[in-house]
């Protein structure tokens, strides 16, 4: 199911992948941390989208999608983590949407954004907590 999402994803209008390399030695993959989060600030400064939706489960964007909220308050910033890799620190700063593939309970506080969506075989359903 990850791939027919990641297919899907690329089909929609206005949405831009770069692709790193890997590294000869350790097998990394390079570059796309560092892409990014430039893209994220400036892209933002330059005022070049109203919203982002950040898939990740890396904290290492936290500091740039606070960055990007301070060049524009209005901006709506959200995330789209895996059941799996949630970015914990994120869920309370930022409207949070997580994909749950299979019966994982997902628990979170009151005070935290986040929504669930379920992904079945055939199709996507929300479920709203």
């Amino acid at each position: 199911m990850p791939a027919e999402l990641h297919k899907s994803v690329r089909e929609t209008e206005k949405v831009s992948f770069f692709k790193g390399y890997r590294s000869k030695t350790s097998g990394k993959e390079k570059e796309v941390d560092v892409k990014l989060t430039a893209d994220l600030i400036t892209f933002a400064f330059l005022k070049r989208y109203e919203r982002v939706f950040l898939f990740t489960g890396d904290a290492d964007f936290l500091q740039a999608l606070f960055n990007v909220r301070n060049f524009s308050p209005v901006k709506k910033i959200c995330l789209l983590c895996l059941q799996n890799k949630i970015l914990y620190k994120g869920t309370f700063h930022f409207k949070t949407y997580i994909l749950i593939f299979d019966s994982l309970k997902v628990s979170f506080q009151q005070k935290q954004k986040i929504e669930l969506i379920k992904i079945k075989t055939r199709g996507v359903t929300k479920s709203f907590s």
